[in-house]
């Protein structure tokens, strides 16, 4: 409303701030209730645990890696399967590095544990002489709802000219409790009873 110099009356001018005042009160309750439920933001890493050489194979060289991961597992936000179809994705624990790189590092100085060799390198080093590598495929690395930490896919060694010499499927599970911390420590034990599994395949003649 406008009195008859043409401004406006003080008094809409009044109930106009106090429009603007509630809004901003709105905006930063809700701003402040999103900022507290969102909680806080954890990193994990892998853990390589294995502790003794229990197939010892001084001499093997081998490249260890790449690692590929399922289109689902490509993500930085940790997966929990709800049920055989729904699977959740966290906003707040995640991956400290690349999953895939992380794997890579965890299998590599699990197999240098368990087999005793210095001659295992891991994939990307330039200036080495060719060798025989390992190729690891993870289709399914997550927990459930149960509790149970799933790690499965398939791994396969190749000649130093790209040859398959050996190629096998593996599922590996275990109980977990109901933190992330566990549940990362339970993949870890997983990858290291991978790790020692393709150790005596590798040691051992497939014939």
């Amino acid at each position: 409303m406008e009195n008859k110099t043409g401004s406006m009356h003080p008094g809409v001018i009044m109930r106009n701030r106090l429009s603007w005042i509630t809004a901003l009160i709105i905006f930063a309750g809700t701003s402040l209730s999103g900022c507290s439920s969102s909680g806080p933001t954890d990193y994990y890493l892998l853990s390589a645990d294995a502790k003794s050489a229990t197939v010892p194979a001084p001499d093997l060289a081998l490249t260890v890696g790449p690692v590929y991961l399922a289109d689902y597992l490509q993500r930085q936000g940790m997966v929990a399967r709800s049920t055989a179809v729904n699977y959740q994705i966290s906003d707040h624990d995640l991956w400290a590095s690349q999953l895939d790189n992380d794997i890579n590092i965890v299998l590599l100085k699990n197999l240098q544990t368990i087999t005793g060799s210095s001659q295992l390198r891991p994939f990307g080093v330039i200036g080495v002489a060719p060798q025989p590598s390992l190729r690891i495929k993870i289709d399914r690395l997550d927990s459930d709802s149960q509790g149970i930490a799933r790690l499965e896919g398939s791994w396969q060694l190749l000649s130093s000219d790209h040859k398959e010499l050996r190629y096998e499927t593996f599922a590996l599970n275990t109980s977990a409790e109901s933190t992330t911390e566990s549940q990362v420590n339970a993949i870890s034990q997983l990858i290291s009873e991978l790790s020692e599994a393709i150790a005596k395949a590798l040691t051992t003649d497939p014939s």
